[in-house]
């Protein structure tokens, strides 16, 4: 019966947390020699101490020189039995002897946050401030309390439980405590993770990553776990590991890198006048390409993304008012290149994303094509120039993050990098600002990267700022919007609220009842008003802007074909932006479904609200709107589509697939999505099956 248990924080849909030394700080707790050698000396000592030890050379050799280290000592009164002052009983394990830059709390109490700095100083450090890493001692006093504490205030608390020690107490056994303390917290209040793969190759951590394996890392003894753009093995013990966000180094140029002999020169000409309509036509074993060929190159992934009856416009500045798709943003690639030698970065991502969307080509590509070579290439290109302190433009930096994001969508492991990509995307966004984006290439780049910004928010439940008034409305002040970006202006203030929801859920009884009321008004607000839109818009032309359409389903061989009724649209454009509300409408239900069921007075208080937000019949209402995102992907599934449509689904097949996985009298529709994730595979996007499925 235990085995089938699941823990409070599944229950409530709250997911373990990832971490890297970049993202996170670490707090080591009270790891003084009182608990060595004093009269609280724990049973474990040898071994805890030792792996705390290790966790801090590895945050040691993060990207924030040691200011996102922080040890906190116990300080008791003169004469007092335990960490007597003055000797060294009150002293800090002498290997873990505090660096310049790195932070120590004195504290009087179990928790490391009473009457001390610890959270002043956490909310100074920004984003890496939110996340902590906890070892220390002891784990049913200052390790519980602290995690415990750093929970309700808001802080992701992961807990490193083999670098976490206590003593044997009357009645329970040092071993049997320090578990049963893991496994409450973990249970309700924290993400426990250990430190004991080779070599501290957290069970739990997800290192942002780009290649799929390191090739340095290749012995039995010591092997790679395949984590992109550096293995855990390579980043979490110094080693140097080229990719970024780890350490700004990065090892020399050596053979395995050098360009491959020009032997055979690629024929790319076709692209532009038209011969090439598949990707697979094109021999492209090395891309060592010529000035020349860049036109060339640009065709190829324009040929291979863009769906085809939107090529006309794609070029057409008749009519700069808006974007017609967010894939128009490769438009800018040829005056950006035009500036560019190749050696530069955005050249290199582009190789990245063509060789990748040759290599994924099924049954076509050449033997010979190894599309990471060129990843590894394009991302050492971008470590070296956020080393030299001296980018290239702003645009280019940009343009070439979307290449490589597009990249990852061929990996079959890309979550960590597409996320990491999103991230570098977020924070170059804030370091110009809003206004930048009006106009020009950058608010062609800004639309493209848009979509992928809001949707990583969604998935993370993280709050962005694109939500904000000024993101919403500057960057669309000279040209409007399209009808997506209008969509994506209603809910870019939903992820606020999941992440208000994933922290209500953690402590609901500390939760003050008017915060929950105004989150509950505000998240039934965003989904009447997706449900008004939607009205609206179909109102707003004599044509219909879906309909259905019977098609043949391929079936097994030696059976007959079935027919199937299908959804239709007039543009591709029509045809995301229909199954993208559907899809937050879902999200919306399912929240405030969520949220009633943790207060329940939230129905018998807002019986209007409630009615007009289908919460008593949410599960028929999120079924049908499923049924009719699923009977949409065959639209967006068509060769034409090319890679846009299809990579256009990932998001609605998620929310669909997670919305009913855990329901054994849905799994039928489970099956659809998973047909349909088989589909998305065999055209080449590899990455299909973990950002849709989460395996």
């Amino acid at each position: 019966m235990a085995t089938a248990a699941k823990s409070f924080r599944e229950l409530i849909g709250v997911s373990p947390s990832t971490v890297s030394v970049n993202d996170s700080t670490l707090v080591i707790i009270d790891a003084q020699n009182e608990y060595a050698n004093g009269h609280l000396k724990t049973a474990n000592i040898t071994e805890s101490r030792k792996a705390i030890s290790t966790v801090l050379e590895t945050y040691r050799k993060s990207t924030h020189g040691g200011k996102n280290i922080v040890h906190v000592v116990h300080v008791t009164p003169p004469g007092a039995p335990v960490f007597t002052s003055g000797t060294a009983l009150s002293q800090e394990f002498e290997e873990l002897t505090p660096k310049s830059n790195e932070k120590i709390v004195e504290k009087n109490y179990p928790n490391s946050f009473a009457k001390t700095d610890l959270a002043a100083y956490l909310e100074g450090l920004g984003a890496v401030g939110q996340k902590i890493v906890l070892v220390g001692y002891m784990a049913h006093v200052c390790v519980s309390t602290t995690a415990r504490a750093g929970a309700e205030l808001g802080y992701d608390v992961v807990i490193v439980k083999d670098a976490v020690g206590d003593r044997d107490i009357p009645g329970v056994a040092a071993s049997q405590l320090v578990d049963v303390v893991i496994k409450e917290l973990a249970d309700a209040f924290a993400t426990t993770i250990s430190s004991t793969a080779k070599p501290f190759a957290l069970k739990s951590l997800t290192v942002i990553g780009y290649l799929p394996t390191d090739p340095r890392m290749t012995t039995e003894s010591d092997p790679c776990d395949g984590k992109r753009p550096g293995c855990s093995q390579c980043v979490l013990t110094g080693r140097k590991c080229d990719g970024y966000p780890s350490e700004w180094t990065f090892v020399p140029q050596n053979t395995r890198f050098e360009r491959a002999p020009e032997a055979h020169q690629p024929t790319l000409d076709a692209v532009q006048h038209g011969g090439l309509l598949s990707p697979s036509h094109v021999p492209l074993p090395t891309l060592g390409l010529v000035r020349s060929n860049w036109d060339n190159l640009i065709g190829l992934v324009v040929r291979s993304y863009i769906p085809e009856n939107e090529l006309p416009f794609i070029w057409d500045n008749s009519d700069n008012s808006r974007s017609r798709i967010c894939g128009f943003w490769v438009e800018v690639l040829p005056e950006l290149t035009a500036q560019t030698h190749q050696d530069c970065i955005l050249p290199s991502a582009m190789k990245a994303l063509a060789t990748s969307i040759l290599a994924s080509t099924p049954h076509q590509s050449p033997s010979n094509l190894d599309s990471t070579k060129h990843y590894y290439a394009a991302i050492r290109a971008l470590r070296i120039e956020i080393a030299a302190r001296n980018p290239v433009s702003h645009a280019e930096f940009a343009a070439s993050i979307m290449c490589l994001s597009l990249t990852e969508l061929m990996f079959r492991d890309s979550v960590a990098g597409l996320s990491a990509h999103v991230k570098g995307v977020s924070q170059l966004l804030q370091t110009r600002g809003p206004e930048q984006y009006k106009s020009g290439v950058l608010h062609k780049l800004f639309v493209g990267f848009r979509p992928f910004l809001i949707t990583e928010a969604f998935r993370s439940r993280q709050p962005t700022i694109l939500a904000s008034e000024e993101w919403i409305q500057l960057p669309f002040s000279i040209y409007s919007p399209s009808l997506m970006h209008t969509l994506f202006n209603q809910v870019a203030i939903v992820p606020t609220y999941l992440h208000q929801i994933d922290k209500m859920s953690e402590n609901p009884g500390q939760t003050d009842p008017s915060e929950i009321t105004i989150l509950f008004s505000s998240l039934a607000n965003i989904l009447v008003g997706l449900e008004n839109w939607e009205i609206s818009l179909q109102h707003q032309t004599d044509s219909p802007c879906y309909w259905p359409r019977v098609t043949d389903l391929q079936s097994k061989e030696g059976t007959p074909q079935t027919q199937d009724t299908a959804i239709w649209f007039p543009s591709v454009t029509m045809a995301n932006v229909f199954t993208h509300i559907w899809t937050f409408r879902i999200i919306c239900m399912t929240e405030l479904e969520k949220l009633a069921l943790l207060f329940p007075w939230l129905i018998l208080g807002g019986m209007s609200l409630t009615n007009q937000c289908h919460l008593h019949h949410v599960q028929g209402h999120t079924l049908a709107l499923s049924n009719q995102i699923c009977s949409s992907m065959e639209y967006l599934m068509q060769d034409e589509m090319k890679l846009f449509g299809p990579a256009s689904t990932f998001s609605p097949l998620k929310t669909v697939y997670h919305k009913f996985k855990a329901d054994e009298s849905q799994q039928m529709i489970i099956a659809r999505c998973q047909a349909i994730v088989n589909q998305l595979v065999a055209k080449g996007l590899q990455s299909a099956p973990i950002i849709v499925f989460g395996e």
